[in-house]
Parts: C-alpha cells; structure tokens; sequence
C-alpha cells in the first residue's frame, strides 16, 4: 500500500481498510479519502448481499488496530443487494360461476396491486383438459382494477380452464 493510502504522510492520520465478501472471498480494497473519512464503492457486488468490515490502523509505531464490527471477518456487516421489489404482484379475484353458456364471451375481473406498480395483467384459458393455453391482456382505467374478456370461440363444453397471471 503506498503512503497516501496509508496515511502517513501526517500524525494522527488512519488507515482504513474495508474488507467485503461474496461466496466466501474476502477482498482487501483501500478506502480512497483524507485517511480520517472516505467512501468507496465494493467491486463486483453480486446479489443477494455482500459482507464487510473495517479495519483501521493508526499511525503510531505501534500500529494499533481497530475492527468493526469487533469480531471483523467472524462476523462482518451484510448488506442486502438488489432491487428493493423482490415480490411479484398480489392478485385477488373471485372465480367465474360455473354454468357460463357455450361461445358466449367470459367476463374476468381482478384486482392486482404492487409496491412497483402493475405492468400487466393478462388471463390464461384453454378448453378444459385441452393443450396448450391463450391468453388476452387484462385493461385497468385506474392501475388496480383489471378487466378483460376470455373469447366466445374459446369457451367450449363441458368447461374452460383459466389463470391469471400479472407482473
């Protein structure tokens, strides 16, 4: 380490060393600063944390250190890492009453909320038991009321099956 990041180029002056992880590696990496404050940003964070602690030295001939947190690498800092959103959408509707007439269209209605916002809604439907699922794009005037239609040329008997899905 050269004298700058050090700090001894002036009594009293510390150095700081933050000390991160992820998967089990502990990185050195200096604090860029005045040697009393800095701030530096980790390299290479990956989610979903990253583990630290500081370690400072001061510039006496004893070169007495300090860690924090007091156990340092037993038992660094960890700091969650990523979006803030990690939870999709919450969708509440009340299942379509059996008894729905052969081709006539299906009326679908949901409320979807999320801390992000709704991007879009959208309902899911085949003939009971057949193969692969349509889908039509649910519309909201208001960002949390969704209202859409299953096709009267999908709604066949003796049922349909359907699912909602939202992001």
């Amino acid at each position: 380490m050269g004298e700058r990041d050090r700090g001894l180029g002036s009594a009293g002056r510390l150095e700081v060393e933050p000390h991160a992880r992820h998967a089990g590696r502990i990185a050195d990496d200096g604090l860029d600063g005045d040697g009393r404050a800095g701030r530096d940003r980790f390299p290479a964070v990956i989610a979903p944390s990253v583990s630290y602690y500081l370690e400072a030295t001061d510039a006496s001939a004893a070169s007495n250190v300090s860690t924090l947190p007091a156990q340092g690498q037993a038992a660094p800092f960890v700091v969650a890492v990523g979006t803030g959103d990690q939870v999709g959408p919450v969708i509440v509707h009340q299942p379509v009453a059996n008894g729905q007439p052969a081709a006539a269209g299906v009326a679908i209605s949901a409320t979807v909320t999320d801390v992000s916002g709704v991007a879009e809604v959208r309902v899911y439907f085949r003939a009971a038991g057949a193969g692969t699922f349509q889908s039509e794009a649910l519309g909201s005037t208001d960002g949390t009321a969704f209202t859409g239609r299953i096709p009267g040329a999908s709604v066949f008997a003796p049922a349909v099956d359907y699912y909602r899905g939202s992001r």
